[in-house]
């Protein structure tokens, strides 16, 4: 009996969980993406991070790739509420990585939620951070090196 009800526990807690999951309020976070001065052939990689991942890890939370046909692109995400970080670079030579000089600077256009504009470093989360709790539309204008 305690075998079967091992079994059965085992079963309905995952089942649990991904009912817990699907049921998570979802909202849209529409990005809009501007000052692009290179239109065509390369892509916009748009990446969204949690606190724990942000430019930590190489896999954000979700990305979308986006194929530059205009100066301005707009891309919509569904994410559960929370707090958020958006990074954006445009990848010029379809390399798939945002290229960097000799001391670290990028010299692909990018961008950060909050048009934040870094100076000598990386940014902090909380220098970017974005709070969804509804739809939200933002704006990005890329930095040009």
């Amino acid at each position: 009996m305690v075998l079967l009800n091992s079994i059965l526990l085992a079963l309905w807690f995952p089942c649990a969980q991904f009912v817990a999951q699907k049921n998570e309020e979802q909202v849209k976070l529409i990005i809009e993406v501007d000052n692009i001065r290179h239109i065509g052939g390369q892509s916009m990689r748009l990446a969204i991070d949690k606190r724990e991942s942000f430019l930590v890890t190489t896999t954000p939370f979700v990305y979308a790739i986006v194929e530059v046909r205009n100066d301005k692109i707009t891309h919509t995400f569904s994410l559960p509420k929370g707090e958020y970080a958006v990074s954006v670079y445009h990848d010029l030579n379809g390399n798939e990585k945002l290229d960097k000089n000799f001391f670290g600077a990028p010299i692909e256009p990018y961008g950060f939620s909050r048009n934040f504009k870094p100076f000598m470093r990386a940014p902090k989360f909380n220098e970017v951070q974005i709070s969804l709790t509804q739809d939200r539309k933002i704006n990005i204008s890329l930095i040009q090196p």
